[in-house]
């Protein structure tokens, strides 16, 4: 039943996604980040009639322009490179290098702060700008990115893109994880991972998207590990936003690392996608947190020796245990308890079996006899616990 009524909903999600900007006011102040940085304004951003106003001087400054203010006319000139902008607060035109442009909503000077419109600014000076209308976050980017159209969709997280010069590249979206739906092993795909792959079919095949890359370009796959956009929205970002992808962090790939937490925060605590009913009751996770340690990773064998070093019982719904190098997370069972001083075997590979104080994550090998290959343990918030 449980299942039956999470893949309903999400189908539902598939035939009326949400990409539509707001057209009334919100009352909780947007949140904006800035090549990842989440900025801080002395006064809050405010959405009206559909755009977002955001404090004159700081928006200019962080995205690299000069600006220069008259106080008598109340115009605003910035400067950055080959760009010159010029606006009069409370006016629907400005002038970019002398060519006019209509705004769709005015600047204004609310309680002393002078607001102006973040997407005029920031596309004017050469940035991509991403609403995303839930949670009610800006993305700004002004990293170079790569053009490409998609041939092809694995699954949630995974695309084939061919790039403008013909060349053909697997995709591996950074900063979030999506279920399991083509796995080798079938016993880790599931009904979510199909549903959550559809949805990424449906929105990016045959679409064109730009990539934008981190400083780590590829994983140990040789999979090309990018930010996909969409119309200028974080495609990555949005799989959060709606709950179908928890976070995973891809070293040394940190750029928006705050802005995934961030948003698959806000989808669970709103139980959104795989968040709407992941209790097998049709309850919320009811996941506790506590002193749990990594004591051993036999990697011949294929075991990882967890104990509970706190005083209380620690309810391991929604915890994870990675595998970083390969990229692999065990999922802990909903209502899993482990009591002080227990201890738990996770097995996989040829040895991997489910008994009393073991628990099987998959016949296949995870850690395959390599010693450089670190585990992490993740609690329900996906807060590093333990890493071995």
């Amino acid at each position: 039943m449980k299942k039956r009524m999470l893949v309903l909903i999400m189908i539902c999600s598939l035939v009326f996604p949400a990409f539509a900007i707001p057209t009334a006011s919100a009352a909780a102040a947007p949140v904006v980040y800035l090549d990842g940085e989440k900025l801080s304004f002395n006064t809050n951003p405010i959405i009206k009639n559909g755009s977002t106003l955001v404090p004159m001087r700081l928006i200019f400054e962080k995205q690299g322009a000069k600006v220069s203010w008259n106080n008598t006319t109340k115009t605003v000139t910035a400067t950055k490179r080959s760009t010159t902008i010029k606006y009069t607060i409370g006016q629907k035109k400005a002038t970019v290098n002398g060519s006019t442009f209509t705004l769709n909503t005015p600047g204004e000077i609310l309680k002393g702060s002078t607001l102006v419109p973040l997407r005029f600014v920031s596309e004017s000076l050469g940035n991509s700008v991403g609403w995303f209308n839930k949670s009610k976050t800006v993305t700004i980017s002004s990293a170079s990115m790569l053009k490409a159209k998609v041939t092809k969709v694995t699954d949630g997280d995974t695309i084939t893109v061919k790039l403008n010069d013909g060349t053909e590249e697997k995709v591996r979206f950074i900063g979030v994880d999506t279920p399991e739906s083509v796995h080798p092993d079938a016993d880790r795909n599931t009904s979510e991972g199909v549903v959550v792959s559809e949805y990424t079919k449906k929105q990016l095949l045959n679409k064109t998207v730009m990539l934008e890359l981190d400083a780590g370009e590829r994983d140990n796959y040789g999979r090309l590990l990018a930010y996909v956009y969409l119309n200028d929205m974080m495609f990555n970002a949005k799989l959060a936003e709606e709950g179908y992808a928890t976070q995973m962090t891809y070293q040394p790939n940190v750029r928006w690392v705050d802005l995934f937490g961030a948003l698959v925060a806000n989808a669970r605590s709103n139980d959104r996608g795989l968040w709407a009913y992941d209790g097998e009751n049709g309850s919320k996770v009811t996941g506790t947190t506590g002193k749990l340690v990594i004591e051993k990773v036999d990697y011949q064998n294929e075991i990882v020796t967890i104990k509970n070093k706190d005083s209380k019982t620690i309810n391991l719904t929604g915890w994870k245990l990675v595998s970083v190098k390969g990229n692999q997370v065990y999922t802990f069972p909903d209502g899993y308890t482990l009591a002080p001083g227990k201890t738990v075997y996770v097995t996989s590979g040829k040895n991997a079996k489910a008994a009393a104080g073991y628990l099987k994550w998959t016949t296949a090998n995870v850690h395959n006899n390599d010693e450089n290959d670190p585990a992490e343990l993740y609690d329900m918030n996906d807060k590093l616990i333990s890493k071995y």
